[in-house]
């Protein structure tokens, strides 16, 4: 801890790691496609290293990551399941550098 400042106050020092994010959403996706422990296994070992380095290299908090690689598969998972089994229910919009997910219900 630095003296004179709060211990909830942002480390300058550490980024946050939304960044993990981009690693496991993309694993999730190609897992969904070709479900095998041959797709599995070399993706998410590859995704876990990632966040295991910016961990070590003391980039990121250990919470952070795992929220954004566990964010990134659901992400993942959303995203394989509203284009590959599309529904009267869903829809994906992508327009001005954004997509969006919505669901009627």
């Amino acid at each position: 801890m630095v003296p004179g400042r709060s211990p909830l106050s942002p480390d300058p020092g550490r980024r946050n790691s939304r960044d993990d994010e981009s690693e496991t959403a993309p694993a999730t996706i190609a897992v969904e496609e070709y479900p095998s422990l041959t797709t599995a296994v070399p993706l998410f070992t590859l995704a876990t290293a990632v966040g295991v380095s910016r961990i070590a290299a003391d980039e990121h908090w250990t919470g952070d990551v795992l929220a954004s690689a566990a964010l990134g598969v659901v992400i993942g998972h959303i995203l394989y399941r509203v284009h590959a089994r599309p529904s009267d229910n869903w829809s994906m919009d992508i327009g001005s550098g954004m997509v969006q997910i919505t669901r009627c219900w």
